[in-house]
């Protein structure tokens, strides 16, 4: 596991973080006790805490308090990990391994319709003012690696060269945060409500100080519902059918005409 320069005979130490917004998935209780033993058992020389709050919080207030907390200790850095993620227990030495400021797993936003990459860039558009999401980016990366292409948490054994992807802001679903982010961002930390609200100001606020996010493809976090985690398998096939749609409506139309001067 890789990180920050330390002092012969030190230890890293990391800190996981979960706001609470509700009861947590058993995907996700499933996923942090596998990790925490795998973790325990292969590296001895990394010094784990975990937090959360003690009550339910609005999703702003949490992560603030989080990061308080944080920073009482002497950790290394900051993992936050959401109450419905769903990973693998090698996720954190991946994201370790980037030596990055700010890097998060890849994750599909829980939304109906398209499950789209909770990857988004600006500026924002004039009209609407919405990010543009970087769905045509990711689509292509996953086309190329097919062994990503599932719904379950993924960690490809060996990351592609061109695994990491430069966001304008992702979520804190799986997000790794280096001590020094922290210290040199003014607070409040997070701030907003609405989805992408708390996690864009983070990250664009690091953006403004020079700090880039970036999302590192070869490490998939699920996001779970009731009975299953939703990944770049939904992704795939729904970016797939928006960007066919229009040409299936015209075949579709094309089809009725037949039928109709069939008869």
């Amino acid at each position: 596991m890789d990180g920050r320069d330390k002092r012969e005979g030190d230890r890293m130490k990391i800190i996981q973080a979960t706001p609470r917004c509700g009861p947590p998935s058993w995907r996700y209780l499933d996923s942090l006790t596998r990790f925490a033993y795998a973790h325990a058992l292969n590296h001895p020389e990394v010094e784990m805490g975990f937090i959360h709050p003690e009550r339910s919080l609005p999703i702003d207030t949490a992560r603030n308090l989080l990061v308080e907390l944080v920073l009482k200790t002497d950790a290394d850095y900051m993992w936050f990990l959401d109450q419905d993620a769903v990973f693998l227990p090698g996720t954190l030495d991946r994201l370790l391994s980037r030596k990055l400021p700010i890097v998060s797993a890849l994750e599909m936003m829980r939304l109906p319709g398209v499950c789209f990459p909770m990857a988004l860039k600006g500026p924002p558009h004039p009209d609407t003012g919405q990010h543009r999401v970087q769905a045509p980016e990711v689509y292509a990366w996953i086309a190329r690696h097919l062994d990503a292409l599932s719904n379950d948490a993924q960690l490809l054994e060996t990351p592609p060269m061109d695994s990491l992807l430069e966001t304008g802001f992702t979520g804190c679903h799986c997000l790794l945060i280096r001590r020094d982010v922290l210290e040199a961002m003014e607070p409040p930390w997070f701030q907003g409500f609405q989805p992408g609200g708390e996690d864009q100001y983070f990250c664009e606020k690091a953006a403004a100080m020079g700090i880039p996010t970036y999302v590192d493809m070869s490490v998939l976090s699920g996001h779970a519902t009731t009975d299953r985690s939703i990944g770049a398998l939904d992704f795939m096939a729904g970016h797939w059918f928006v960007s066919h749609k229009a040409e299936l409506e015209k075949q579709e139309a094309g089809d009725k005409i037949q039928e109709w001067r069939g008869e």
